[in-house]
């Protein structure tokens, strides 16, 4: 989500959940080095294309559905829940990981309970790798740092866990990072998209000679600004498989400019993506729409409905279902944190609208 406060909030996350992720922190010393047989996992999807490993065939028009729902990672049962209440399977499923907490001097792996689980379903996983820190010393989200080699334990313990999966994964690091809400953003910490760029490749690189060839990699800015165009911080289609964005509707909630469609909060964007590859897929990685001035089922429909007849490289779109409106009250850290129910259940026509996609 777009927001400066949202660090704080993924942070207080984080800290909460590392009893829960067990032997996915390790420390420096340690590397986990497995490789198993590559095997394809279901997805559920809009239209009748087929998507392999991530990549879409050529010619066709599916798009995929998936959901974020906080703690899934931790409990599966959360999205079996989500999935009961629309009564859709999920084909992807997302959550967040950081490198590590601040003040530990341990790094933190995926979660590969998470990944199993999810796999054994038939579902693809995303991980939006989080450059929080600091891991010890120095900060990741100093991006110049990364290419001097002083992360290659970890980043390298990350690509061979990811390879021993075995099964198709998204991999989105450094999300949202043309929007100045983030330590690794441009403009944050000394960052610049060169360093962006070196960061990125320097990390995919790494991926690729280890062999993790089963990670789709989703390269995710925020909507396009006129500050930092797409064109300077994109990574080169070698470095890339899926174009992502954010999408969020605040409606008259929030000053975000009113009541929007959501083919009109993605088309600029989506236009600046076709303009650097024509034939790469675009995710949208996170979408969700508050009820206040208009009608959210509606949207709901317009999102998987309208937007991918109009965009038509969009081939996934993830709902980010979460609570916001009495998240962490009280912290003074998360001032402006976006308040708002983002769920799909807001209301019963939400609710009804999600439940006729497909």
């Amino acid at each position: 989500m777009n927001h400066r406060s949202v660090v704080a909030s993924r942070l207080a996350t984080a800290s909460a959940a590392t009893t829960s992720w067990g032997d996915d922190r390790i420390l420096h010393s340690r590397m986990t080095r497995r490789t198993f047989h590559a095997i394809m996992g279901g997805m559920l999807t809009l239209g009748a294309t087929t998507i392999r490993g991530g990549t879409v065939e050529a010619g066709t028009t599916q798009t995929v559905v998936g959901v974020f729902v906080p703690g899934a990672e931790r409990d599966l049962s959360l999205v079996e829940g989500f999935e009961t209440m629309t009564g859709k399977t999920m084909g992807i499923v997302h959550w967040y990981q950081p490198w590590g907490y601040p003040g530990d001097t341990a790094f933190v792996l995926p979660n590969s309970r998470a990944l199993e689980a999810v796999g054994a379903r038939g579902g693809t996983p995303m991980i939006t790798w989080e450059a929080f820190g600091p891991v010890g010393s120095p900060d990741p989200a100093r991006l110049a740092t990364i290419p001097t080699g002083v992360f290659d334990a970890h980043i390298d313990a990350w690509a061979w866990r990811l390879k021993a999966f075995g099964k198709p994964i998204y991999l989105r690091p450094f999300h949202e990072m043309n929007y100045q809400g983030y330590p690794w953003s441009i403009g944050m910490n000394g960052n610049t998209a060169d360093d962006l760029i070196a960061a990125w490749r320097y990390i995919h690189d790494r991926f690729t000679r280890i062999g993790a060839d089963n990670v789709q990699w989703v390269w995710c800015p925020n909507p396009e600004n006129a500050v930092v165009p797409y064109r300077a911080i994109y990574p080169g289609d070698a470095y890339v498989d899926w174009f992502g964005l954010d999408i969020y509707n605040g409606g008259t909630q929030f000053d975000w400019g009113g009541w929007q469609a959501p083919q009109l909060l993605a088309e600029r964007s989506y236009r600046s993506m076709q303009a650097l590859n024509a034939s790469k897929p675009v995710m949208l990685a996170e979408a969700s729409s508050v009820e206040q001035g208009g009608d959210k089922g509606r949207w709901i429909m317009d999102l998987f409905d309208v937007l991918p007849q109009m965009l038509p490289n969009v081939r996934a779109i993830l709902w980010f279902h979460d609570d916001w409106t009495n998240k962490w009250q009280g912290d003074a850290r998360l001032g402006s944190l976006p308040r708002a129910d983002w769920r799909v259940n807001t209301s019963g026509s939400a609710l009804r609208a999600f439940q006729s996609i497909g």
